[in-house]
C-alpha cells in the first residue's frame, strides 16, 4: 500500500492489479492481506492520539481521501476503474472527490504529480 515513506509500492501495487485477472474476491483477499501486513508495521507513535482534539469525522475524510487517491492512482486516475476498484457507483466517486477536492487543479496527487 502507498505510504508516505515508500511510494514505490503504490507503483507496484498498481502493476498488479493491472495484471490481475483474477475474480473480484481475490482482489479483495490480496488487499486485506497487505492491510494486515501495513497494520503489523504501525508503531505506537503512529498509532491515532484519542484525546480532547481528536475529531472522528476528520480523521475518516482523510481516511476515505487517502483510499480514493490510492485507488486513482492505482487505476492511472481512470476514475470508472476506481470506482469499479473501490465497489462503489462512478457518480458517487466523483461527488465525493469535487467535496473532498481530489483531482482539482494544482492538488498534489501521490508521488507528487500535481494536478
Amino acid at each position: 500500500m502507498y505510504t508516505r515513506q515508500n511510494p514505490n509500492l503504490a507503483y507496484i501495487e498498481r502493476r498488479m492489479w493491472q495484471q490481475s485477472t483474477t475474480p473480484r474476491i481475490g482482489i479483495v483477499k490480496q488487499l486485506l492481506n497487505k492491510l494486515l501486513s501495513e497494520l503489523e508495521t504501525v508503531n505506537e507513535n503512529e498509532r491515532v492520539n484519542l484525546d480532547d482534539n481528536f475529531n472522528l469525522y476528520e480523521q475518516m475524510k482523510n481516511f476515505e481521501m487517502d483510499i480514493i487517491r490510492q485507488a486513482l492512482f492505482l487505476t492511472d486516475n481512470n476514475q470508472r476503474l476506481a470506482a469499479q476498484m473501490l465497489g462503489i457507483n462512478y457518480t458517487t466517486l466523483n461527488a465525493k472527490m469535487k467535496r473532498f477536492g481530489i483531482g482539482m487543479k494544482g492538488e498534489t496527487l501521490a508521488l507528487g504529480k500535481e494536478v
